[in-house]
């Protein structure tokens, strides 16, 4: 690499501030990307696009992060919606519904 271009990229890489972006890239650009690369993959999106990113995200976050017991619960929760319960359905102690209402630390 040269010395003129190992500057200009460390001036593009770390010097750069506030709005002055390596890359100018919109969202409806990364959108379209990533709709060409599932059809191209032949992954069905059904109009999802980029959403199924924060849902990834936040499955793999709760793996990271949940206790045991808030796993067990979350399971319990997604069968009661499956079967069209509502999702604190079969709770019955005071321990139960405490866990249901506890947030992720």
């Amino acid at each position: 690499m040269s010395t003129d271009f190992a500057k200009q990229l460390h001036n593009h890489l770390v010097l750069r501030c506030g709005e002055n972006y390596l890359v100018s890239v919109t969202a409806n650009t990364i959108r379209s990307g990533v709709r060409r690369a599932c059809l191209k993959a032949g992954i069905e999106q059904n109009g999802r696009g980029c959403h199924g990113f924060r849902h990834d995200y936040a499955r793999r976050r709760f793996e990271e992060l949940a206790s045991e017991e808030q796993k067990e619960m979350m399971s319990r929760i997604l069968e009661n919606r499956l079967k069209d319960r509502k999702a604190d359905h079969g709770l019955i102690t005071v321990e139960q519904h405490q866990l249901y209402r506890e947030p992720l630390r």
